[in-house]
């Protein structure tokens, strides 16, 4: 198949409201290192999730609030970006979707910079490995009413915050190591943000960080406003819910969330064995008549051989027959 992960998209966002900012950016070159040996064989932002890939959820989201363009810039195992793309596109008409591959890996601010020739206006720069619900429109809003400062950044009361803002949301500095003067609280960055034309301009060419750009701009006297969601980030019943796809520990957790104890098997999977807890299978994806499987993640990839016992695995390639693990991930 050429989109293995096409079946799982049962459970994609709904659409939000119509987005006053039509322009994205979604930074998308990393090598994922962390998520290695998985990020060997796919670039993150393709990685199965229950309602997508999260590029393709990013672009479900985007297309259902009248975003007309797309820039989605590509390094690490590039290709595969621009063969998704190619085969998503026709799915959204309305939506031009560009994909930038850059001949070296630019960073954050020189990803940004090299594609500000496409932008016409503020556009917001999303990391496309975050997953979440929090309405974009509040962020976009949040830019426009403030007057389009140089940027306005999603931000929440979460922990390890490295965002030092005022009591009026302004932002005062980036990765403090000690007190901030005006600093009101701390918050955390999520990856999502609306940017100027002023801003992105002013960036490098060349590999640089957006953020240390932003905190250069801000000690010359620029304004970068923090947006805080009204409804927390908990994860509770009432509360938004994020999740940052870093880490192994982290794409295992956030298909547990999602799969909410489902067994989710695309068509063109063969689950012959037996399954414990949850479990979210690609086409393509087999386990073998008397092996278990117990909250996993089968890739295409997967073949779980007879008698393997499997917990709490990412499984992208073979197990073999009567193969006892849990945790981590197989591939090869």
């Amino acid at each position: 198949r050429d989109d293995p992960t096409d079946d799982l998209r049962m459970t994609a966002n709904a659409a939000p409201r119509e987005l006053p900012i039509k322009e994205a950016m979604l930074l998308s070159a990393g090598m994922a290192t962390r998520l290695a040996p998985l990020s060997g064989l796919r670039p993150k932002a393709l990685f199965p999730l229950p309602g997508g890939p999260i590029l393709r959820q990013w672009l479900d989201t985007l297309a259902g609030g009248g975003v007309r363009r797309v820039v989605v810039n590509a390094f690490h195992l590039a290709h595969m970006i621009e063969d998704a793309v190619a085969a998503w596109r026709d799915s959204y008409p309305g939506m031009e979707i560009v994909v930038l591959r850059e001949p070296e890996l630019l960073g954050t601010g020189g990803g940004v910079r090299n594609a500000l020739g496409l932008f016409g206006g503020p556009f917001m720069v999303l990391n496309s490995d975050i997953h979440t619900d929090l309405p974009l429109c509040g962020l976009c809003e949040a830019h426009i009413s403030q007057g389009s400062p140089l940027a306005t950044i999603a931000a929440g009361r979460l922990p390890g915050g490295t965002v030092s803002a005022a009591e009026d949301g302004s932002v005062l500095a980036f990765r403090a190591a000690g007190p901030v003067k005006g600093e009101a609280v701390r918050l955390y960055g999520l990856g999502m943000m609306v940017l100027s034309l002023d801003a992105a301009g002013a960036l490098p060419l060349g590999n640089s960080d957006l953020i240390m750009g932003l905190a250069g701009r801000i000690r010359a006297g620029g304004r970068v406003m923090a947006f805080v969601p009204d409804i927390p980030l908990d994860g509770s019943k009432d509360g938004y819910q994020w999740s940052d796809l870093g880490t192994m520990a982290s794409y295992h957790a956030l298909n547990r969330r999602l799969a909410e104890g489902k067994i989710l098997a695309a068509e063109g999977s063969f689950i012959l064995g037996r399954v414990s807890g949850f479990l979210v299978a690609e086409a393509g994806a087999t386990v073998s008549d008397g092996a278990m499987v117990e909250d996993c993640v089968l890739w295409s990839e997967a073949r779980v051989g007879r008698g393997c016992e499997l917990r709490s695995m990412v499984v992208a390639g073979k197990a073999m027959d009567g193969l006892r693990m849990s945790g981590g991930a197989i591939t090869g």
